[in-house]
């Protein structure tokens, strides 16, 4: 079951990492900390023309100034070898401090999973097998997700405040490793860039796994074609359907995840994602269900 585990950390993850990608020179720390190449400067300068002429067409101050959003995350992957369909939708709620996450699994591990977080209190909702179970959790556990979420909640605060943000932001053109021209089987290929997003100010605190080494591959416009990103030891390849610009987690996506050795490219998923700025989000969906046991 790691595979599940990373792949959907990794789904609920994209929203955060692809926040970096819309300003990743000054996003990042390097991986070597030695003189700014030009050539990284320039792939940087062609990005962030890119960006530049994407965020003429789209209302960034929405983006940047949402108290709530609502994303739906589909997903279709194998579970131990075992095809599994699964639809996510998560409600945030920003001022109130309320999360809320109804997953839908179809396939041999058919099951419905929520995940509530409300008054400082995590309820969890499973239906498997025809077993329906609520838990509200307890103890060491609770406290720790209950400071993971709060630490979420600083974090998306200081992404709303544009002086936070610019103070976090302020690495120069020449942030990265060049790479060069890297092909990964005929799944992704471009000019590479090497980050290190292992003490990155901006991730801490956010709702993220261990990232190490992250790389960004572009295309001879200036658009990241994909990311080859090391998470828990492992190496992934994401692969945008469409070479993009403004790949901000405020905008709606499809990318394509595999595994890679080094050698073997093995496909581990699919994803899309569309996100919905400020809906209205009805007081039901943060009710607090009725306990059937608990968690300690």
């Amino acid at each position: 079951m790691k595979k599940f585990r990373i792949m959907t950390r990794l789904g609920i993850a994209g929203l955060a990492i692809l926040l970096l990608t819309a300003c990743p020179n000054r996003a990042t720390q390097t991986a070597d900390t030695s003189a700014e190449d030009p050539r990284v400067q320039a792939i940087w300068e062609k990005f962030e023309a890119q960006v530049a002429a994407y965020a003429e067409t789209v209302d960034t101050d929405a983006m940047v100034q949402a108290e709530t959003f609502q994303t739906t995350m589909t997903s279709s992957m194998e579970i131990e070898g075992v095809p599994s369909e699964s639809v996510t939708v998560s409600a945030v709620d920003i001022p109130n401090r309320r999360i809320v996450a109804d997953t839908e699994t179809s396939g041999e591990y058919e099951s419905n999973f929520k995940v509530l977080y409300v008054d400082s209190e995590i309820y969890f909702s499973s239906v498997f097998d025809g077993d329906e179970e609520t838990y509200k959790l307890d103890g060491a556990e609770k406290e720790e997700m209950i400071t993971m979420y709060e630490q979420m909640f600083t974090w998306l605060d200081s992404m709303s405040d544009p002086e936070a943000v610019t103070a976090l932001t302020e690495e120069d053109m020449g942030a990265g490793r060049y790479d060069g021209f890297r092909v990964y089987g005929d799944v992704l290929e471009g000019e590479q860039i090497t980050l290190d997003l292992s003490n990155n100010p901006i991730l801490e605190g956010s709702p993220m796994p261990e990232f190490g080494l992250t790389s960004m591959v572009f295309t001879p416009e200036g658009l990241i074609a994909g990311q080859v990103t090391e998470i828990e030891g492992e190496q992934f390849l994401m692969v945008y359907d469409q070479p993009t610009a403004f790949v901000s987690g405020f905008t709606d996506m499809s990318y394509i995840m595999y595994q890679f050795d080094g050698e073997e490219i093995t496909w581990a998923g699919d994803f899309q994602l569309s996100l919905t700025l400020n809906p209205a989000l009805g007081e039901s969906l943060f009710e607090p269900p009725t306990v059937t046991d608990s968690i300690d």
